[in-house]
């Protein structure tokens, strides 16, 4: 087993691990990573073990404003999404696991755009522990260039997980982020 971890802990960056199905109930829902990576001053992370505070915004330096979406869970990732209020994801831009358990799909919605990754267990009696994308997001389409996005995410048993909204504003806007 301590092989397994080795290999798997600096694999999970990559890719996820792929790893038996736990015993047993799971009450907990996946944890989820969002990094925007052209950030003012650096990559600005937002958590859902450290839930943005209302009005939770990041300045990037220019648009497409970038990110990568992590999400774990010990009993298997099942889906994450993110939705974009007021912009779209920038054509080729989305990367993620290139695994035949892994599909996405973005669909537009009332004035922008939602990403949905999904997985299934890649063999039974096994799951992906683990899920990585990157992303670019337009500047938005209103007035200003600046928009807003939740993320949510689901392991295996259907135990959600949800990050209050961020907003991302252009360098010069005059909000204030904290």
């Amino acid at each position: 087993m301590k092989q397994f971890v080795a290999l798997c802990v600096p694999a999970l960056a990559l890719f996820g691990c792929v790893t038996e199905a736990p015993a047993g109930p799971d009450y907990t829902g996946p944890s989820i990573t969002l990094q925007v990576q052209n950030g003012v001053g650096g990559a600005r992370t937002f958590t859902s073990t450290d839930p943005a505070a209302p009005g939770a915004c990041a300045k990037v330096r220019r648009f497409p404003a970038k990110f990568t979406l992590s999400v774990g869970d010990p009993g298997g990732v099942g889906a994450a999404s993110v939705r974009l209020f007021l912009t779209t994801f920038v054509a080729g831009s989305i990367t993620t696991i290139e695994a035949p358990d892994v599909s996405y799909s973005v669909t537009p919605t009332s004035g922008g755009e939602m990403l949905t990754i999904r997985l299934t267990p890649p063999a039974p009696g096994s799951v992906r522990t683990g899920l990585v994308a990157t992303f670019e997001a337009a500047a938005g389409s209103g007035a200003e260039p600046d928009f807003a996005l939740v993320v949510e995410a689901r392991d295996q048993s259907g135990n959600p997980t949800y990050m209050d909204q961020i907003d991302i504003r252009a360098e010069n806007s005059s909000a204030i982020c904290e």
